[in-house]
C-alpha cells in the first residue's frame, strides 16, 4: 500500500472486527469518540467529533454506532460545512463500525450504513496530516472530500463511495469533485491494494479525483472504481475526467500490482487528464480505461481515455511490467491524445489500446494514440523485448496519428500495430496502422534494432501513411509491415491497401535507411508495397528495404500490386541507392517490381536494386508481371546510373525486365542496370519476356549511354517472340539504344545466349540502335539474331556502329 498510511489503514480495519458496541451514554475508551446521532449539531455528533480530534492532543478514532436507522442506513445531512481536520495527530474516522457494515471482499462490493449528504457543502476537508476516512458514503457535497496544503501529507481515503447511494449503482453526486487534492498536498493515498481500500468515485459533477497545484505531488490513486458503479460494469461517470492532475508531478494513477488497478470508465470527458507546465513525471499505469472491469464490454469515457496537453512533460503512461500495462478501450474519443506545443517528452509504454488481455475482445477507441497541436518528442513505445510494447489495434480509425504543422520529433518504435499481442493474429485498426499527417514533420517510426521494430500489420488501409502538405523528413525504418512477427517473417498479415502511403504534399521522407538494420520488411500487403503518389510529393526516398520478400529467408510474401508505384505526378524520387546499405530487395510482387505512372510522373531515380531476384542476385523471385514499368505519360525518369553502386539488377521478373510504353512517354533512361543475368553477370537469370521492352507510342527514350558506365547488360532472354531489347509498335519512335552489351556476359567475351538482341517490329519508327562514337556502340553477340527488324510498317530505324557477333573487343 506504501508509506506510512499503511498503519492506519490496518488500525481501521483491526477496529471493524474488534470493536464491541457501547451502550448509550457509556463513556467511549480513551482517544475514541463515538458518533451515535444522525443529526448535525453539538452532542454526540459527528461535527463535535471533529472539533474534538483537532484539540484533543493525541491520535483519535472517530466511530459510528448509530440506533433506529430507515432500513439499517444513517444518513447525517450536513446544515453547514463539516470543520477541517487540523490535528497534527492522527485522526480516522471510520464507518465500518456501524453495524451490518462489511468490507469489500473480491469482487463483492461493500456494505455501507453511514452517509454524509452535505446538502451541497464541503464534507470532509483535511489540512493536516495522516488522517482516515473510511467506511463512508460520502454525496451531495460542494467537494466530497478536500486535501489541502503543503502540511497535509500521508493522509488516506479507502473503502468509500464518493459521489453515489449506498448500493454504489446510482449517482448521487457532488456538486464539484469527488476528491480534490491540492496546495501542495502530497504523499495522499486514494485507494489501495485490497478490496477493502477500494473507493467507488462516480457521479460527481465535476473530477471524480483533481490532484491540482506544483506542489501536489506524490499522491496515489489506486485499486479504485472512478465513473463506473461498483461493480464496474456500468457507467456512472463524473462529469467531466475521472481523474485531473493540473500542475501536479510526480503522482501516481495505479500502480504495478493488480491490486492497485483502477477502472476508470464512464466518464463525460476523459477517464485521465494531465495538463500543464509543472505536470511532469506522473505515472498511470495497470488500469483498465474505457471498460469493464473483467474487460468484455466497454464503458466508454465520452472523450479519450488519457490525454495529456498544456505542456505537461515527462509522463509515463503504463511501463515495462505486465501489471503496468493499461488496457484503454473503448473510448468515444481517442485511447491516448497528446497535444500542444509545449506538450513534450512524454511516454506511452507496454499498453492494450483498443484489445484487451488475450485479444479476445476487440473495444476500439477512435485513434488508438493521436499526437497533434505542435506536441513534440513524445515517445509510444519503447524496447519491444522488455515489455515496452504497445498493442495498438482494433481502433475506429488509426492505431497511432500523429498530426499538424508543428508536430516533430515524436518516437512510434517497438509496438505491435494491427496485431494481437504476439504479433501473429489480425485485430486490425480500421484505417491505417500509423498516419503521419497534415504537417507533422520529423517524427520516427521504427528504429535500427530488432526491439526498435514496430510490427505494423492487419490494418484496414495503409500501414504507414504520410501525406498533408509540409509532412516533411519523417521516417520509417526496421519496421515488418504486412507480415507476422515471427521468425523467418515469411507469413503475410496484410495490411487493407498499401504498406506504405505517401501521398499529396509528403516530401523528404525515408523509408528505410542507409543500413541494413535499417530496412523494412514491406511484404504480404493487399495492394502496393510502397505508394508514392501526388503531384506535390517529391524528394522522397525508398532505400534499404525488402519488399515482397520474407525478412529472414528467400522466400516470396508478395505484395498484392507493385512493390513500388510513383504516380499521378510524384517527382524527384528516389527508389535505393548507390551503397549496398541503400539497395533494396522489390522481389516476388503481384504487379511489377517498381511502376512508375502518369502524366508529370517525372524526374524519379531508381538506382541500386535487386527486382525480381533474391538478396544474393542469383536466384529468381521474379515480380508477376515487370521488374520495372514505365507508363502513360511518366517522363525523364532515371533507372539506373553510370556507377556500380547505381546498378539496379532486374532479373527473373515474370515478363519483361522493363516495359516504357504509351504516347508521351519520353526521355526516361535506362542506364547501367545487369537485366536478365545474375548480380555478377556472369549467368542468365532471365526476365520471361523481353529484358527492355519500349513499345505502344514511347518516344524519345534512352537504353543505355555513351559515358563510361552508362551501357546495360542484357542478356538470357528466350522465346521465339522475345529480344534483349525490343521496341514495337505504331508511334513508337526516336528511341536510342546505345552503349550496351546484349547477349554477352558482362566482360563483353562469353555468350548469354538470347533468341535476339534487337527486335524492331510492327511499324516503330525513327529508332536508333547504337551511333557514331565509340562510347555509342553497342556490342550485340551470343544471341541466335543480332538485330531484327520486320513489318512493312517498321521504317526509318537505324542500326550503326554497334558490334554485332563480335567480343568487345572487336
Amino acid at each position: 500500500m506504501g508509506w506510512n498510511r499503511c498503519f492506519a489503514l490496518v488500525a481501521v480495519i483491526a477496529l471493524v472486527f474488534s470493536w464491541y458496541p457501547l451502550p448509550v451514554g457509556s463513556a467511549a475508551p480513551a482517544h475514541t469518540w463515538v458518533v451515535a446521532t444522525a443529526l448535525d449539531g453539538v452532542g454526540g455528533t459527528l461535527r463535535s467529533a471533529i472539533l474534538w480530534a483537532n484539540t484533543h492532543g493525541g491520535p483519535a478514532t472517530i466511530e459510528f454506532y448509530i440506533n433506529d436507522c430507515p432500513a439499517g442506513v444513517c444518513t447525517i445531512s450536513l446544515n453547514s460545512a463539516l470543520p477541517p481536520i487540523t490535528s497534527t495527530h492522527s485522526v480516522t474516522i471510520t464507518g465500518y463500525t456501524q453495524p451490518d457494515a462489511e468490507l469489500a471482499e473480491g469482487l463483492s462490493p461493500a456494505e455501507l450504513k453511514i452517509v454524509i449528504d452535505g446538502n451541497g457543502y464541503d464534507c470532509f476537508t483535511i489540512h493536516s496530516a495522516n488522517h482516515v476516512i473510511t467506511g463512508l458514503v460520502i454525496q451531495d457535497c460542494e467537494n466530497g472530500v478536500t486535501i489541502s496544503g503543503s502540511a497535509a501529507t500521508g493522509n488516506v481515503i479507502a473503502g468509500n463511495h464518493i459521489g453515489t447511494d449506498v448500493s454504489g449503482n446510482a449517482a448521487v453526486g457532488n456538486r464539484r469533485h469527488g476528491v480534490y487534492i491540492r496546495n501542495g498536498a502530497s504523499l495522499n493515498m486514494v485507494g489501495g491494494d485490497e478490496p477493502a481500500e477500494r473507493n467507488v468515485i462516480s457521479g460527481n459533477q465535476y473530477y471524480g479525483v483533481w490532484i491540482e497545484w506544483e506542489t501536489s505531488g506524490y499522491n496515489t490513486v489506486s485499486g479504485n472504481y472512478i465513473g463506473v458503479n461498483s461493480g464496474a460494469s456500468l457507467d456512472l461517470g463524473n462529469g467531466y475526467s475521472g481523474v485531473h492532475i493540473t500542475d501536479g508531478s510526480h503522482n501516481t494513477i495505479g500502480g504495478d500490482t493488480a491490486g492497485e488497478r483502477n477502472v476508470i470508465s464512464g466518464n463525460d470527458h476523459y477517464g485521465v487528464y494531465i495538463r500543464g507546465a509543472s505536470a511532469s513525471l506522473n505515472v498511470v499505469s495497470g488500469n483498465i480505461i474505457g471498460g469493464a472491469y473483467d474487460q468484455a464490454d466497454d464503458v466508454p469515457n465520452s472523450l479519450d481515455g488519457v490525454r495529456i496537453a498544456e505542456g505537461a512533460h515527462d509522463n509515463t503512461i503504463g511501463g515495462d511490467a505486465t501489471d503496468e500495462r493499461n488496457v484503454i478501450v473503448g473510448n468515444t474519443g481517442d485511447g491516448v491524445s497528446i497535444l500542444g506545443s509545449a506538450t513534450y517528452s512524454n511516454v506511452v509504454s507496454g499498453n492494450l489500446i483498443g484489445v484487451n488481455v488475450g485479444d479476445w475482445t476487440t473495444l476500439g477507441n477512435t485513434n488508438g494514440v493521436h499526437i497533434f497541436s505542435g506536441a513534440h518528442d513524445n515517445t509510444i513505445g519503447g524496447n519491444r523485448y522488455t515489455g515496452e510494447a504497445n498493442v495498438i489495434s482494433a481502433n475506429d480509425q488509426d492505431g497511432v496519428r500523429i498530426e499538424g504543422a508543428a508536430t516533430y520529433g515524436n518516437l512510434v518504435v517497438g509496438n505491435y500495430i494491427g496485431t494481437g499481442q504476439t504479433g501473429n493474429s489480425d485485430v486490425g485498426n480500421s484505417r491505417d496502422g500509423v498516419a503521419i499527417i497534415d504537417g507533422a514533420h520529423e517524427n520516427t517510426v521504427g528504429g535500427d534494432t530488432a526491439a526498435e521494430r514496430n510490427v505494423i500489420s492487419g490494418s484496414s488501409s495503409s500501414g504507414v501513411a504520410i501525406y498533408g502538405a509540409g509532412v516533411i523528413s519523417n521516417t520509417v525504418s526496421g519496421n515488418y509491415i504486412g507480415i507476422t512477427a515471427d521468425w523467418p517473417g515469411s507469413t503475410a498479415l496484410a495490411n487493407g491497401t498499401y504498406g506504405v502511403f505517401l501521398g499529396q504534399g509528403a516530401c523528404d521522407n525515408l523509408i528505410g535507411g542507409d543500413v541494413v538494420a535499417e530496412g523494412n520488411v514491406i511484404s504480404g500487403n493487399a495492394l502496393d508495397g510502397v505508394r508514392i503518389a501526388g503531384d506535390a510529393n517529391q524528394d522522397n526516398v525508398v532505400s534499404g528495404n525488402r519488399i515482397g520478400q520474407a525478412a529472414s529467408i528467400s522466400s516470396n510474401v508478395p505484395n498484392g500490386g507493385d512493390g513500388v508505384r510513383i504516380l499521378d505526378g510524384a517527382h524527384l524520387n528516389r527508389i535505393g541507392g548507390a551503397t549496398a546499405g541503400q539497395r533494396n530487395i522489390i522481389s516476388g510482387n503481384g504487379l511489377s517490381g517498381v511502376s512508375i505512372y502518369g502524366i508529370r510522373t517525372m524526374t524519379n531515380t531508381v538506382i541500386g536494386n535487386y527486382i525480381g531476384t533474391d538478396a544474393g542476385g542469383t536466384l529468381k523471385r521474379g515480380n508477376a508481371l515487370y521488374g520495372v514499368y514505365i507508363g502513360n505519360v511518366a517522363q525523364d525518369n532515371r533507372i539506373g546510373g553510370s556507377s556500380a553502386g547505381e546498378r539496379n539488377l532486374i532479373s527473373g521478373n515474370g515478363q519483361d525486365g522493363v516495359r516504357i510504353e504509351h504516347g508521351a512517354t519520353d526521355d526516361n533512361v535506362v542506364s547501367g542496370n545487369y537485366i536478365g543475368t545474375n548480380a555478377s553477370g556472369t549467368a542468365a537469370l532471365a526476365n520471361s519476356w523481353n529484358g527492355v521492352r519500349i513499345t505502344a507510342g514511347a518516344r524519345g527514350n534512352t537504353i543505355g549511354g555513351n559515358a563510361p558506365g552508362m551501357g546495360n547488360l542484357i542478356s538470357g532472354h528466350l522465346g521465339t517472340d522475345w529480344a534483349g531489347v525490343r521496341i514495337d509498335g505504331m508511334g513508337t519512335m526516336n528511341n536510342v539504344v546505345i552503349g550496351n552489351r546484349i547477349g554477352t556476359d558482362a566482360s563483353g567475351t562469353a555468350s548469354l545466349y538470347q533468341e535476339r538482341g534487337v527486335y524492331i517490329c510492327d511499324g516503330a519508327m525513327y529508332n536508333l540502335v547504337g551511333g557514331s562514337a565509340s562510347g555509342e556502340r553497342n556490342v550485340i553477340s551470343g544471341n541466335f539474331t543480332g538485330v531484327e527488324l520486320d513489318g512493312a510498317e517498321t521504317s526509318y530505324n537505324r542500326v550503326r556502329g554497334s558490334y554485332i557477333g563480335l567480343t568487345a573487343s572487336g
